[in-house]
């Protein structure tokens, strides 16, 4: 399993259509593998830094549990990013 960290500085077509109102004060990363193991752990950690963070997941209901994790941390800045699959 690999995370990916990366640093996102305008909108790309897979983010939501609000994505540059909602992160314009907020730095935003995207980590991919962050349903669990070190991916979730940086993702929280990011969150808890002041980052706007979207989860990528390639199992959308493990991705939701995960956000609803770190929401129940009290972590609201995160978002799971869906391909569409």
């Amino acid at each position: 399993m690999t995370t990916t960290i990366v640093d996102l500085d305008t909108s790309v077509s897979l983010f939501p259509k609000n994505f540059a109102e909602k992160n314009r004060e907020m730095k935003t990363v995207l980590i991919t593998g962050a349903n669990k193991g070190i991916g979730f752990e940086t993702a929280k950690q990011l969150a808890q830094l002041g980052y706007f963070v979207y989860l990528g997941s390639r199992d959308k209901k493990r991705g939701m549990d995960a956000i609803t994790k770190l929401k129940g941390m009290g972590i609201s800045t995160v978002e799971l990013i869906d391909r569409g699959h």
